[in-house]
């Protein structure tokens, strides 16, 4: 377990599928990512990184299709609020946009 600085931004890849190297690399089109939009993330703009980082990197890019038997099939944002939140799930199989809004109530 490691304890994460909930003052930073933080990227995060599989270790079963990159090497520390590309990891690594990972990490810099992260830093390069929060350096082009002045450190300022909104949903969209993180949703943008996930689908469009290295698109045509289809090997070690942020969605990966290795000769068709390893793939990105989707990705989902969940974002949490004080009193709602937001949960959008991209299936890139079928290029579907689901999107779950709700508050959070405290019994």
């Amino acid at each position: 377990m490691t304890e994460l600085n909930l003052d930073e931004a933080h990227i995060w890849s599989s270790a079963t599928l990159y090497s520390e190297d590309i990891m690594a690399q990972r990490k810099i089109w992260f830093k390069e990512f929060l350096k082009d939009i002045d450190c300022k993330i909104d949903s969209q703009k993180i949703l943008a990184f996930h689908t469009d980082t290295q698109k045509e990197n289809t090997e070690n890019g942020l969605i990966i299709r290795r000769n068709n038997n390893m793939l990105t099939k989707n990705i989902t944002q969940c974002i949490l609020r004080k009193h709602d939140f937001t949960i959008t799930h991209l299936d890139l199989l079928t290029d579907e946009k689901i999107m779950l809004e709700d508050e959070i109530v405290v019994a």
